[in-house]
């Protein structure tokens, strides 16, 4: 009975945790790292008056796509369209409060490992505080995009290292 049960656990697969998100948040949410990874598989838009809290610990996988000069079409919505490598647009606010021994990651899928995601996007509708806190954030397309006429109070950050294609 004893080696029964042994060969069914074996046989059993082991299952990630991974949490699948996309579309819209329309409420507040927070991510912990108990449920690592997030992957993001849509692009993700936080509403306004919505707060996405990203715990310390927390890793982001983005589905990125490749990055293939001067063609733009995997970071660019066409006719309405999601581009293959996807993006956060924030009209909310996210708070990422990572710490030293434990970063916030945001980072491409691991399944295409010369591609890049898009962008976290913080639009005029931004008006709340986002922080960003001891996160690393790496192969993105741009670091963080903020449009000109955004409230520069409004974006608090300490920390923040990249590996990515710019930092606009």
């Amino acid at each position: 009975m004893n080696k029964l049960l042994m060969v069914l656990v074996l046989l059993i697969p082991c299952t990630s945790l991974a949490i699948e998100v996309g579309g819209h948040l329309t409420e507040d949410t927070v991510w912990s790292p108990g449920n690592n990874p997030y992957i993001v598989v849509n692009d993700l838009y936080i509403d306004p008056h919505v707060t996405l809290t990203i715990q310390a610990g927390t890793i982001i996988q983005v589905r990125s796509a490749l990055f293939d000069p001067p063609n733009y079409y995997n970071f660019t919505q066409i006719g309405g369209n999601e581009a293959p490598a996807k993006m956060i647009w924030v009209d909310g606010n996210i708070i990422a409060e990572g710490t030293e021994q434990q970063p916030i990651i945001f980072t491409r899928n691991p399944d295409l490992p010369d591609s890049n995601w898009g962008v976290i996007y913080l639009s005029v509708l931004s008006r709340e505080v986002s922080r960003f806190n001891y996160c690393q954030i790496s192969y993105a397309f741009h670091l963080l995009q903020i449009r000109r006429d955004f409230k520069p109070q409004s974006l608090l950050t300490e920390g923040i290292y990249s590996n990515s294609t710019s930092n606009d």
